[in-house]
C-alpha cells in the first residue's frame, strides 16, 4: 500500500476585537504573537460588527501587519429581545 503526503500552507486566524474603529491593544499583541508563529504563512483576521465601525476597524486591521493577508468580517445580528 502506498501512502501519498502533502504538505498544505495554512493560514493562521485571530479572533480580534475592536471599539471605536480600531482594533483593541490586546488583539494586536495577539497578530503579533501570529505573526511570530505564522513565519512565512499566511495570518487571517477575523472581526464581528456592524456599520461603519466595522469598516474602518477592517481597514485598520488590514495595514496593521505585513503579513495579515484577509480580513473576515462576520456582520452580527441586532440583539435578541427577551421579555
Amino acid at each position: 500500500m502506498s501512502v501519498s503526503v502533502s504538505v498544505v500552507q495554512v493560514s493562521t486566524l485571530v479572533v480580534a476585537e475592536h471599539e471605536g474603529g480600531f482594533v483593541k491593544p490586546s488583539s494586536l499583541s495577539a497578530l503579533a504573537a501570529a505573526e511570530a508563529i505564522a513565519k512565512d504563512n499566511k495570518v487571517s483576521v477575523l472581526l464581528g460588527g456592524s456599520g461603519p465601525a466595522l469598516h474602518k476597524a477592517a481597514d485598520h486591521a488590514a495595514c496593521c501587519h505585513p503579513l495579515v493577508s484577509e480580513v473576515l468580517c462576520s456582520r452580527l445580528a441586532p440583539p435578541c429581545s427577551v421579555h
